[in-house]
């Protein structure tokens, strides 16, 4: 489960999965397969961009995912809410 959170915070803090693999020295493959547990727990929520387009998108002026890259993941109201669950039990024991 510490890896599951710790995927689901960088991606809430906008890393990509690219970055993510990077930051947690993980196999992208294996931080994509985390990622599609997460959206079928609804943690996350894929946004595929290859339906719609850029052109389409309402943030594609202020968007971090290069063209290439088909599909993104935001962190979903209920991913928010178990990293909120962690960080008050985190902050609990540093007091």
């Amino acid at each position: 489960m510490r890896t599951y959170r710790a995927v689901l915070a960088r991606l809430d803090a906008g890393a990509s999965p690219e970055r993510i693999a990077d930051d947690l020295d993980r196999r992208e493959d294996a931080v994509r397969a985390i990622l599609e547990s997460m959206r079928r727990e609804g943690h996350v929520r894929r946004i595929d961009c290859s339906e719609t387009g850029c052109s389409a998108c309402p943030m594609a002026d202020a968007c971090p995912t290069p063209t290439s890259q088909t599909a993104q993941y935001v962190v979903s109201a209920d991913g928010r809410a178990l990293l909120g669950d962690e960080r008050s039990s985190e902050q609990l024991t540093e007091r």
